[in-house]
C-alpha cells in the first residue's frame, strides 16, 4: 500500500523486532499526514530518503526502550495521540543531515525537529538521523534540537560543538 507517491506503508512500519506492528485506522492517518508534510517534501528535495523508525506499536516501542510518550507511537490504539513521528535522513554523500535538518527547520512546519548523534569530526556528515515529528491538528510547535552521545538532556537548537 503507497502511503505517498514515493513512500510504501510497509517501509513505515519496517521493525527488526517480531511482533505485529501493524498501525489501525488512527495511526495511519497520522502516519499518511507526517508522510505528506514532511517526508514526501524532503525526497522531493532531496531524493531517495531512508526511512529508519517510524509507526511502532506500543509492544515495539517497549521492545527497543523508546519513550512512553514517543510519537513514533501516538495513535496505535492505546493511546490517542495525533502526531506521528520518523527517524530518517537522505541517502547522498552530498547532503549531510546538518543540512537536512536546516531544511526542515527551515521550510516546513512540524512539532518537534531533533538532529540527532550528528558528529561530523567522528562520524563524518552523514552520522547520526534525523527525528521529526507533525501533528495532524496542527500544533506544531516548532521545537528544534540536538541529542549528542552521551549526554542525558536534548539540547535546543542545533548544537554543534
Amino acid at each position: 500500500m503507497k502511503v505517498s507517491k514515493n513512500f510504501s506503508l510497509k517501509e513505515l512500519m519496517r521493525t527488526d523486532c517480531r511482533m505485529d506492528n501493524t498501525p489501525d485506522s488512527r495511526a495511519l492517518m497520522n502516519i499518511a499526514v507526517l508522510t505528506a508534510k514532511i517526508l514526501q517534501p524532503c525526497r522531493d528535495e532531496f531524493g531517495q530518503i531512508r526511512v529508519t523508525s517510524c509507526f511502532r506499536c506500543k509492544d515495539v516501542n517497549a521492545a527497543i526502550g523508546g519513550s512512553d510518550t514517543s510519537d513514533h507511537i501516538a495513535g496505535d490504539g492505546t493511546t490517542t495521540g495525533t502526531a506521528a513521528a520518523a527517524d530518517f535522513e537522505v541517502i547522498s554523500e552530498e547532503i549531510s543531515n546538518l543540512q537536512l535538518g536546516e531544511w526542515i527547520k527551515d521550510n516546513l512546519h512540524f512539532k518537534q525537529l531533533i538532529l540527532e548523534y550528528y558528529d561530523p569530526e567522528n562520524g563524518g556528515p552523514n552520522s547520526g538521523w534525523i527525528h521529526c515529528s507533525y501533528d495532524i491538528t496542527g500544533e506544531n510547535r516548532m521545537d528544534v534540537k540536538t541529542k549528542k552521545k552521551g549526554v542525558s538532556k536534548y539540547l535546543e537548537g542545533f548544537v554543534l560543538d
